[in-house]
């Protein structure tokens, strides 16, 4: 009895770490890079969009997807400028990303 009961408590470590790495592996963002091109495209469609949209939701929808803002310093207003925007789209923020780039695997 001793001997099954110890088998089983090893299964159940063995069961625990092997449920932790899955749940880090599935915790893990992917990242993927798109091309210029891509990123261009992408964009000149959400130009086109954006201006359907109510007010509110433009920017609820700009604040979801720009990251970062950097600015070009300076003493006056005309001195500063827009330096850099970082764009990311998370779509595990909302279910109703659809995630869409690549090919599906052949059957």
């Amino acid at each position: 009895m001793i001997d099954k009961i110890t088998a089983l408590d090893n299964e159940k470590q063995s069961l625990l770490k092997q449920k932790r790495q899955l749940e880090h592996e599935l915790n893990k963002h992917t990242i993927k890079e798109l091309s210029f091109e891509q990123v261009h495209s992408i964009l000149s469609t959400f130009s086109k969009v954006l201006p359907k949209v109510v007010a509110e939701k433009q920017k609820d929808l700009l604040h979801t997807i720009i990251n970062k803002i950097t600015v070009n310093e300076g003493d006056s207003p005309d001195e500063r400028s827009l330096k850099d925007i970082e764009l990311f789209f998370d779509a595990s923020i909302k279910n109703n990303f659809v995630l869409t780039y690549d090919k599906a695997p052949p059957d």
